[in-house]
């Protein structure tokens, strides 16, 4: 049975290729019309985006957005993850999709934020990551729930969450340094 493409694809991450890097995103667009032999012959290592994702792919994808090219690949590597592991997330909305991108830049954050602080055990430490990540993304809930109206651009909504960390941070007492 022969691959079909997907009506209203418009970007597909390559994963596992040799010459590429993992995850290389590719814009199907005017310019380039992929063929049917082409994207056969990538087919196991190829994951079509649903639509939904299309206006974030393309404010990380462009390279003058405020976005940090650490972040670009973060986001990438979970996009990927979460369309590798899960094919019924054709349906899910771009708010959806912001989330899981936000929320994996916030453990990243954290993550590299408090592996400097060797003061405290594994397992208090690992909580300690939990607690903030879930503070963070209560914030940010509540910031977007007031702000539901306005149309905030990714790299926006980056830069409000990375403040947010800075104010749980300081709630749990952990450094006044900033991390943005």
């Amino acid at each position: 049975m022969p691959l079909q493409l997907p009506k209203k694809a418009q970007f597909v991450f390559i994963i596992n290729e040799r010459y590429l890097p993992n995850p290389h995103l590719v814009e199907l667009g005017r310019r380039w019309s992929p063929r049917l032999e082409d994207v056969m012959y990538l087919e196991p290592n190829v994951l079509f985006c649903p639509q939904t994702m299309s206006p974030l792919l393309l404010e990380v994808k462009n390279k003058s957005s405020n976005i940090k090219e650490p972040h670009r690949k973060i986001i990438y590597e979970e996009y990927t993850l979460f369309l590798k592991n899960k094919q019924d997330l054709v349906t899910e909305s771009t708010s959806f999709w912001r989330t899981v991108g936000i929320s994996a830049i916030i453990e990243y954050e954290i993550k590299s934020k408090l592996q400097s602080n060797e003061q405290r055990e594994t397992r208090s430490l690992s909580l300690l990551k939990k607690k903030l990540k879930t503070e963070c993304l209560e914030i940010r809930d509540k910031r977007m729930a007031n702000e539901l109206h306005l149309n905030i651009h990714l790299s926006e909504d980056i830069s409000r969450s990375l403040a947010e960390l800075n104010y749980a941070i300081k709630q749990f007492g952990l450094s006044s340094t900033s991390y943005v």
